[in-house]
């Protein structure tokens, strides 16, 4: 279900939404730091960006298109669509019980977000091989439809082999 153009913010409330959260800049003089770590710095953040892209597309399968549409929106309106969605990482309002701010999109945020298939319930996720292992492994969690492996570093003499407690890939649930 999607919400009626009469249940979506104007831009008065959008700024009176935005402005619930308060700006931080964070300021720090890396100039300090060797040149290494300078280097090892700049991965930390590059990867920080890519786990960015990650959440935002297991928040909602829709996000990123919907982004990209919000960012072509010059108006005023779009601009504070924009800077909400990238505040909330989605469509909902955090701070209002997870409900969507925009047009077009489901009423609240979906149960198990973009984590699992829309389409698979409880019942499937517990089923799949391996689920026991990988679900009492601390891990936190598994994706159904991924492929994955934990893989230690190798020496140049031997392979590591997986022992008593290891997780192994999993299949793959679906094509």
């Amino acid at each position: 279900m999607t919400l009626s153009a009469a249940t979506i913010p104007d831009l008065a409330e959008l700024n009176r939404m935005i402005a619930r959260f308060a700006p931080v800049e964070l300021h720090a003089d890396a100039s300090k730091l060797s040149p290494g770590d300078q280097k090892a710095l700049a991965k930390l953040l590059d990867a920080a960006h890519v786990i960015d892209d990650i959440f935002l597309e297991q928040v909602w399968s829709g996000n990123q298109a919907l982004r990209a549409k919000l960012a072509a929106d010059p108006s005023p309106l779009g601009k504070a669509r924009l800077r909400y969605f990238d505040l909330n990482k989605g469509p909902w309002s955090d701070l209002d019980d997870h409900a969507a701010f925009l047009p077009g999109v489901p009423e609240k945020q979906l149960p198990g977000a973009n984590f699992y298939p829309a389409d698979m319930g409880k019942a499937d996720v517990t089923s799949l091989p391996g689920y026991e292992a990988v679900a009492h492994s601390g891990l936190g969690g598994i994706s159904p439809r991924i492929i994955f492996t934990i893989t230690a570093p190798q020496s140049t003499s031997a392979r590591r082999k997986p022992g008593p407690g290891s997780v192994l890939p999993l299949a793959r649930a679906s094509a």
